[in-house]
């Protein structure tokens, strides 16, 4: 995990995890303390405390059980608070990156050497415009794994990558700015006979904050925004203030490299905003309650990846009664995503090929997927990659690591089959646990802005209303936008349809069901398209499977049909209806008695090996 990995790569001998209750904002820290010998225990402890505690960390060692800058061994990473800045964003991208909350980061960058906590970190977190004060050696960073419990719903601290990038500290430092303390030093020189030249007209409650060597304000920032605005009210022009402002035992700034220089840009921009009476509002966090109006909400388009199926962003549900076809469908859309191919009822046929991630741990990759997808026409099988590992979405170190080979791999599709098969302990009949499970999902649309397909079986009470067929909670169903049901054709043993039964995305009123044919041949199966259809949900989902018809006359007929000659499609269809065969069923007997390969319309008849 990230944390030990960390370590790992730091001088020291102790290492700890720090801890505050759920709840309580403020108060001293609870710190647990670990040697290298005691990695492997670490996670294991991170478990026991997250449910109930904030759960931080300090990057670097020390040489005593003290969480002290006197203790502090050197550091050989440079890391960063970077609040709302994404680190894609950095001038450059850190070696490992962490999602404390939704839209909140933090970065970490290995230079694989001791650097200097002030000339190096300080001088980083400030360039780059990081928390300011989130450089020192006692610095405590969210754990990945563990919760934050700062906000009510307490999102998953996430780790977003750890490439194990090395940088030289040389390259990093060239980009810091030099100090230009200098120019802060000529101005404070005058700043005895600005304080004289406005001690008139200065406010009294501000004089002891402007005198003093010693900070009397517990909020510096507030107090630098007012007596910014009340002197250059007065008419104090903005030098004269910076002076001022500078020298005072309340200047936040005046220990931080370029100090001087985010002490006037703050000037600036406070002072912009008191002289229009236009203050602008505190930037919204992104994670508090309320915090857009409409008037802010930027309208967007559904972003379809197969149009009103499947939506970037969004998960979709293909549930059906078992055998019925799900899982092939899914893998016939996965196969028009990875070649970039259409799907029925789409209009971007020829799209961007992009790589799709199944997680199917009851299908073989060797015997099944692969020869499956091949015989449904896989072109580009280095897109689409399967993990059949068993794990369930409450296990946060694996969905971890599927998030990083999200990133590494640049998907375009998750599929999990089934969605029972990932449920873990859940309680899939509770709204709650439920909600919980499928908010795992709708992380990963959301996130990386990319569809989740689940695949759902149905009860087997077909008495039931269509909206309520699936397993477990209607709260799968409600929390998915949109719900692809797959059923039998009823008048084709082979004969299958699908239609969208629920979407949050379109309206489905009209929307007609597409049919559908799997075709056996050999120990393989294949999707053939066959048109649209208009069904209701319920004759979709509560349609029995028609039960197959002696094949053997047919058979006989066509294989003495076909000796010794060669026919077209439409030829065989002609002289067999006089016998009762359609045309779907001379189809589907002909693939299964021609030995080399399936039969188009109009296409000459292949030789029967006899």
């Amino acid at each position: 995990m990230l944390v030990t990995k960390i370590w790992s790569m730091q001088p020291g001998k102790y290492f700890c995890l720090s801890t505050r209750p759920r709840g309580q904002a403020k108060g001293p820290l609870k710190n647990y303390w670990f040697e290298k010998y005691e990695f492997h225990l670490v996670a294991k402890k991170i478990r026991q405390l997250r449910d109930d505690f904030n759960v931080w960390f300090c990057a670097h060692g020390f040489n005593a059980r003290r969480r002290h800058t006197d203790h502090a061994e050197v550091s050989h990473f440079l890391y960063a608070d970077l609040d709302g800045m994404h680190p894609n964003a950095c001038p450059i991208r850190p070696s490992m990156a962490v999602m404390s909350s939704p839209g909140r980061y933090t970065g970490y960058w290995y230079v694989g050497q001791a650097i200097d906590w002030e000339r190096d970190n300080q001088a980083w977190t400030q360039l780059i415009g990081a928390d300011p004060g989130g450089w020192d050696p006692t610095q405590v960073l969210r754990v990945p794994t563990s919760y934050n419990h700062k906000y009510s719903n307490s999102p998953l601290v996430k780790s977003l990558w750890q490439t194990g990038t090395v940088y030289k500290l040389s390259e990093i430092r060239a980009k810091l700015p030099q100090p230009t303390s200098a120019s802060a030093r000529k101005e404070a020189k005058g700043a005895a006979a600005v304080f004289m030249k406005w001690e008139k007209i200065i406010p009294r409650i501000y004089i002891k904050g402007l005198i003093s060597n010693k900070p009397t304000e517990r909020d510096r920032s507030d107090w630098l925004w007012r007596v910014g605005g009340d002197l250059r009210e007065k008419g104090v022009p903005t030098d004269d203030i910076f002076t001022l402002l500078w020298n005072s035992g309340n200047n936040k700034y005046r220990d931080r490299r370029n100090g001087e220089k985010y002490l006037r840009r703050e000037i600036m921009k406070k002072l912009e905003n008191r002289l229009h009476r236009k203050i602008k509002p505190k930037e919204a966090d992104p994670d508090e309650l309320f915090c857009e109006s409409m008037a802010e909400v930027e309208e967007q388009e559904v972003d379809w990846m197969w149009e009103n199926y499947v939506a970037r962003g969004e998960v979709t549900i293909i549930e059906g009664d078992p055998g019925v076809g799900k899982s092939l469908l899914a893998q016939k859309f996965a196969v028009a995503v990875a070649n970039g191919d259409g799907m029925p009822g789409d209009k971007r046929i020829g799209a961007k090929p992009e790589v799709v991630f199944f997680l199917d741990h009851e299908n073989s990759k060797a015997s099944v997927m692969k020869p499956r997808l091949s015989h449904n026409g896989l072109r580009n099988p280095q897109n689409i990659r399967q993990e059949e590992k068993s794990f369930s979405v409450d296990d946060t170190d694996t969905v971890e690591e599927v998030h990083k080979a999200i990133v590494k791999h640049n998907c375009g599709l998750v599929i999990f089959d089934t969605l029972m098969n990932y449920a873990g302990g859940a309680n899939t009949h509770n709204s709650a646990e439920t909600a919980r499970m499928m908010g795992t999902f709708r992380d990963i649309a959301i996130k990386f802005h990319i569809p989740v397909v689940v695949i759902r079986h149905l009860t087997k009470d077909s008495k039931t209303k269509a909206g309520y067929r699936g397993q477990g909670s209607i709260t799968f169903t409600g929390t998915a936008r949109t719900v692809i049901g797959v059923g039998y054709a009823g008048d084709d043993p082979a004969g299958r349809l699908f239609k969208v039964t629920k979407s949050n995305l379109t309206d489905v009123g009209g929307m007609k069901a597409y049919r559908f044919s799997l075709i056996t041949e050999g120990k393989r199966v294949k999707v053939n398209f066959d048109g649209s259809v208009y069904v209701t949900d319920e004759e979709l989902l509560n349609t029995p499977r028609c039960k197959p018809v002696d094949e053997s006359p047919i058979i006989e007929w066509m294989t003495e049909t076909l000796k010794g000659k060669k026919k077209s499609m439409s030829a065989l269809v002609l002289e067999g209806k006089p016998y009762g065969y359609d045309e779907r069923m001379i189809t589907s007997i002909a693939h299964k008695i021609t030995k080399l390969g399936p039969l188009r319309r109009g296409e000459p008849t292949r030789v029967l090996s006899i």
